[in-house]
């Protein structure tokens, strides 16, 4: 009896060890299938090799990881039927990842199978709500099965949530709705003033307006050097009437009267060159002169412009000019007092008037000579050709002699322009 008794002892101590043994081996055994799996995932994604990748299942098919593999590896090599597969393997082992949604999604997509497509999509959006990848995707999707409306609904929050996609949507937009500025807008219904920004700047792009990228240009939304910049790119697109509109905006009522059409023709209130483009424009590059308003000497009002010369000064440069909106095709006079008390010159300034786009001389003056400080009349016509914009500017001419210097003094004022 003492004798069974030891051996039962002796079999029941081994017992742990056993079963400890047993644990030891299983949790190696996991441990070198779980290593593998990872390894051959690893080096499948990097190598492409779809036998790797069917290792890395194969050691540990409960590796959701193995599975992605299987599936980015089948979906580059344009399996996108077994990728499709990969990835729902996958899903079913990791259903809270949304990335996972999206790769399942893009296969089906790749299969034309936009019903699975979308129902993969939206789980990725239930799980990722805010992110920009589920909605760019299924916009995408939408797009490419001709579902244009709804799939800028998604889109335009992609883009809202990463402002670096609007580029690549707005041009989305515009291959969608060509030729058709309202739709492209209506495409984002932009609301924050970033946004609206991007947009009005994209369509004055590709030459495209409407109604609301013209009332947020004029609008309080904007700063006045915001509006300079707008103002500058339509005058270079040539989008005249707008930048007039957005350039009024800017201004006090008591500031223009719109009845005349050179803006601060008297020099009452210039006191510095403007910067949008429109407004009196100081050529500050050229050499030799001095621009000044000055409040002593002046046909009306209270000042004038002051114009100094000391030497060699370009000739068939504007010194200063003004870019004003005329009608097409219409005859128009343009009248300016001038008065000098000494100018020394073979080339002295004159008037000229030059059509906006073209530069096409359509009239000039006659040149300014000394008037002894009396105030003299300058006036001659011209006629617009299509352009709804000419230049008036104040400039040398010409000079028939080498070096041709200018000194002296030119006071401007009272411009003014009227049809005929």
């Amino acid at each position: 009896m003492k004798i069974f008794n030891n051996k039962a002892f002796g079999i029941n101590s081994l017992l742990p060890v056993l079963a400890y043994s047993c644990f030891i081996i299983f949790i190696g055994f996991s441990a070198v299938r779980h290593g593998l799996s990872h390894y051959y995932a690893d080096t499948a994604y990097r190598s492409g090799s779809e036998s790797e990748a069917a290792a890395a299942v194969r050691y540990m098919p409960e590796n959701p990881n193995a599975q992605k593999t299987l599936g980015e590896v089948l979906l580059r090599n344009k399996d996108y039927s077994g990728a499709a597969v990969a990835f729902e393997n996958a899903i079913a082992l990791s259903r809270n990842d949304f990335l996972l949604s999206l790769r399942l999604g893009y296969s089906r997509t790749l299969q034309k199978d936009y019903l699975a497509s979308e129902t993969a999509f939206q789980r990725a959006l239930e799980l990722a709500p805010n992110y920009s990848q589920p909605n760019y995707y299924m916009g995408m999707m939408l797009l490419e099965a001709g579902r244009s409306e709804e799939a800028f609904h998604y889109l335009s929050k992609a883009a809202e949530r990463d402002p670096d996609l609007y580029p690549q949507m707005l041009h989305r937009a515009r291959v969608s709705f060509p030729n058709d500025p309202l739709a492209i807008e209506n495409a984002f219904n932009p609301t924050s003033r970033e946004t609206k920004k991007l947009i009005a700047r994209y369509l004055i792009k590709h030459n495209f307006m409407t109604d609301g990228v013209r009332s947020f240009l004029v609008s309080d939304e904007l700063t006045s050097g915001e509006k300079n910049e707008f103002i500058q790119y339509l005058l270079h697109k040539e989008i005249f009437e707008t930048a007039r509109e957005v350039w009024l905006s800017r201004l006090k009522p008591n500031e223009y009267d719109v009845n005349k059409l050179i803006f601060d023709g008297g020099f009452e209130t210039i006191t510095e060159n403007d910067a949008s483009g429109l407004g009196w424009q100081i050529n500050q590059r050229t050499t030799a002169t001095a621009v000044a308003r000055d409040q002593r000497t002046f046909h009306s009002g209270s000042s004038s412009l002051n114009i100094k010369f000391a030497g060699s000064v370009e000739v068939g440069k504007n010194i200063v000019s003004q870019l004003v909106f005329v009608q097409p095709g219409r005859k128009y006079n343009l009248r300016v007092f001038s008065n000098s008390p000494e100018l020394i010159s073979a080339g002295p300034p004159a008037i000229t008037v030059s059509d906006g786009i073209t530069n096409e001389l359509l009239g000039k003056s006659a040149e300014f000579r000394s008037t002894a400080g009396n105030w003299v009349e300058y006036k001659f016509e011209f006629v617009a050709k299509a352009t709804p914009v000419v230049r008036i500017g104040v400039q040398r001419i010409g000079c028939n002699e080498t070096p041709c210097p200018i000194f002296g003094a030119l006071f401007l004022d009272d411009f003014r322009l009227a049809k005929i």
